[in-house]
């Protein structure tokens, strides 16, 4: 295959696939809105026990990465976690941790909860720790934390 075609249908195809594995959360009407990464294992996590640990990244700054400080890191990261959290319920989603400038929360998600923030516009992706703590990591890393 050519190198510049496999690129290319890894950029087409994923999110394609990335949509139809998370059709199981969402309805079909909503699969056209869906801006959310979900991890395809969660739908089993879930089935278990009700409910399940994860990591929700948010969606980052709209500013260049040389204008973004600490304070409008911080600033920014308490505005999207505020908006993601006021549209769950209290049986959707119990948080554990809201990372103080990393755009990101952890805690333990429903099936609802999964439904509601697949299509919030802040919401960027919903991972099981294991998937979720490298990026985590790696974000961290990005923005001068240490961990």
């Amino acid at each position: 295959m050519n190198r510049r075609v496999a690129p290319l249908l890894a950029v087409l195809v994923l999110p394609a696939v990335l949509l139809l594995l998370s059709g199981r959360f969402v309805g079909e009407a909503q699969l056209q809105e869906l801006t959310t990464t979900i991890d395809p294992a969660l739908p089993d996590a879930i089935g278990r026990d009700g409910n399940v640990q994860v990591l929700i990244s948010l969606k980052p700054p709209d500013i260049p990465l040389a204008e973004q400080t600490t304070a409008v890191s911080k600033q920014h990261t308490a505005a999207v976690q505020a908006s993601v959290l006021s549209v769950l319920t209290p049986d959707d989603f119990t948080l554990t941790y809201r990372y103080p400038i990393s755009p990101a929360l952890t805690g333990r998600i429903t099936r609802s909860g999964v439904q509601r923030l697949a299509t919030h516009p802040d919401v960027t992706a919903i991972e099981l720790p294991a998937k979720g703590e490298r990026l985590q990591k790696d974000i961290g890393a990005g923005l001068g934390e240490r961990g």
